[in-house]
């Protein structure tokens, strides 16, 4: 998901998370790319916002 639409839904919560947290942990995350090069088959997206998805090699 998007960072932007992260830190909107972040700002809609009762107890907000700290800007740089929640930029530091979406940072964290991997890639498409990256899964797939640790040896993943197949990854699949659920989300309309995120539409790529990468399968075989």
């Amino acid at each position: 998901m998007p960072l932007a639409t992260v830190q909107a839904q972040n700002a809609g919560r009762d107890r907000v998370v700290p800007s740089d947290v929640v930029r530091e942990f979406h940072g964290r995350l991997p890639t498409v790319d990256q899964l797939h090069d640790e040896g993943w088959d197949a990854v699949h997206l659920f989300s309309a916002l995120t539409r790529r998805s990468r399968t075989g090699r």
